[in-house]
C-alpha cells in the first residue's frame, strides 16, 4: 500500500473517531464530511507524481 494510501485510510479514521465525539452536530457532520472526503482520496485513480488535494468543508 502506498504512503498516500495509508495516510488516507489514517485520516479518515481519525476523522470518524473525531465524528463520534464531536458534540455538535454541525461539527459531527463536518467531520463525517472530511472522512468521505478521504474514502473518496484512497479510490481515485491517479499517475505517479500527481499531487493529490482535499478541499476541506465550511463550518458555519
Amino acid at each position: 500500500m502506498s504512503r498516500d494510501m495509508e495516510y488516507f485510510r489514517r485520516r479518515a479514521a481519525e476523522e470518524r473517531i473525531a465524528a463520534m465525539q464531536a458534540a455538535h452536530p454541525k461539527v459531527r457532520e463536518a467531520h463525517l464530511e472530511m472522512a468521505r472526503m478521504y474514502e473518496d482520496r484512497m479510490t481515485e485513480p491517479r499517475e505517479e507524481g500527481q499531487v493529490v488535494t482535499l478541499d476541506l468543508p465550511t463550518v458555519a
